[in-house]
């Protein structure tokens, strides 16, 4: 019923093959699907953060991390996206947001549904007001892998999957 993979990251560094090129992309931690790109990587800092940081991430210097808590206790530490390849919920909710005047949904990968982050639109979207440049993508750096590690990734699907 359900597929369970496991993700492997092997670097080659004693034959000598430890020379990377970035391609600058994200990819699901569970399934290897790409889900963002470095260049829609963008900076939307949140007063409501429990920590802000730069760092530099495939090359972009000053991207601000931020670590936040949702009402359960539970800390995601997330980075902000102008687009990303993930499926949303529908439903909207402007309860618990980490930015104010924007509702959040869920949002996980559009392959095997692993719980990515979240998107977030103006608070009363519509396409009359707002387009969807408004929009952009939290994402939980637990959850997604830098491609300068996807060079090496091997997927192993679990034995007791179907």
């Amino acid at each position: 019923m359900w597929n369970f993979y496991f993700v492997v990251i092997m670097y080659v560094t004693s034959l000598g093959l430890s020379h990377r090129t970035q391609t600058g992309k994200f990819i699901c931690k569970r399934c290897g699907e790409t889900v963002a790109q470095a260049e829609d990587l963008v900076s939307i800092p949140s007063k409501l953060a429990l920590q802000r940081w730069n760092k530099t991430i495939l090359g972009k210097p000053h991207i601000t991390t931020q670590k936040f808590e949702n009402p359960q206790g539970a800390q995601f530490e997330v980075v902000t996206f102008s687009e990303a390849s993930v499926t949303s919920n529908e439903d909207a909710h402007t309860e618990a947001t980490w930015f104010p005047g924007y509702s959040w949904r869920i949002s996980a990968c559009s392959r095997c549904n692993f719980f990515l982050g979240w998107k977030y639109q103006p608070v009363n979207f519509n396409h009359m007001t707002f387009t969807e440049n408004d929009k952009f993508y939290g994402l939980i750096m637990d959850h997604i892998i830098q491609d300068i590690d996807s060079d090496s990734l091997v997927i192993i699907q679990h034995p007791n999957a179907r």
